[in-house]
């Protein structure tokens, strides 16, 4: 099988968080009269070999590890991992897998209109770098049928938002503007300098920390779901590159989600 050569000690606490996450919901849920989806919008191959050299079994094979769903939506833009995903998938028969060669983005934007009621779900989104929209995470909250986990490319948005705001050439502006659903993080990330001299004009400078870029995208998160927890901060080293965040977008499933999301993550 093709491995997914990625990731660090970060990498592991992601994938128990997940795979006990998942055990626990399917146990809350096994006798309630939905139907139980799992997406992984950026599913990779099933397993995944770190920079350390570990094998560890990735999230769609956590989920397909896992009794009680319904139906597993794998998403995945590379072919070759897609193969790999389609292979992983043999091995699971009795369980009802859809595979999709795409852009995570592309596809659940045609799929999530088309969700029917009575299904309850878990989504797990996991991008490449600043690859996901904020519209996508949108439609997923508006389903209001999902328990959404996001790990959140942080230090993909600390490089592209340079210290100096005059680095943030168009292309990168574009790629933050996507990825945070908003032109705002330029007034919250970036303060005039009071710096210069003769002949240089003051310069706009980032005076948003790390600290501040997490509760700003916290914030923005806010205003979709009705619930969402403060992230487990995720390290390479001592350097945070990213923001595991969980959202509620139903209502009525707020008590029971957060309580068991926000004991798993103090454990993490």
């Amino acid at each position: 099988m093709t491995e997914h050569e990625f990731g660090g000690g970060w990498t592991q606490i992601k994938l128990d968080v997940l795979d006990r996450y998942l055990s626990a919901y399917t146990t809350a849920l096994k006798d309630q009269h939905f139907k139980l989806l799992y997406i992984d919008a950026f599913a990779g191959t099933g397993k995944v070999t770190t920079k350390t050299g570990n094998i560890l079994t990735g999230s769609a094979g956590i989920a397909l590890n896992t009794e009680g769903f319904s139906h597993h939506l794998f998403i995945e833009s590379d072919a070759k991992r897609c193969a790999a995903l389609q292979q992983l998938s043999e091995d699971y028969p009795q369980h009802s897998i859809e595979i999709k060669n795409g852009d995570g983005n592309a596809v659940l934007s045609d799929f999530l209109p088309r969700l029917k009621a009575g299904w309850r779900g878990v989504c797990f989104l996991d991008p490449y770098g600043l690859q996901l929209s904020w519209e996508t995470v949108e439609m997923i909250a508006n389903t209001k049928a999902f328990d959404v986990w996001y790990l959140f490319p942080l230090s993909g948005v600390y490089r592209q938002a340079a210290h100096d705001f005059r680095k943030v050439d168009a292309a990168k502006a574009a790629s933050l503007d996507r990825c945070l659903g908003t032109t705002d993080w330029r007034e919250e990330f970036y303060k005039e300098s009071t710096q210069g001299d003769l002949f240089d004009a003051p310069a706009t400078e980032r005076v948003a920390n790390v600290d501040a870029i997490e509760g700003y995208v916290k914030k923005r998160l806010k205003t979709l779901f009705p619930a969402v927890l403060q992230p487990k901060r995720l390290y390479m080293g001592k350097t945070p590159i990213f923001s595991l965040f969980f959202a509620v977008s139903n209502r009525p499933a707020i008590p029971v989600a957060t309580r068991i999301a926000d004991y798993i993550l103090s454990r993490a």
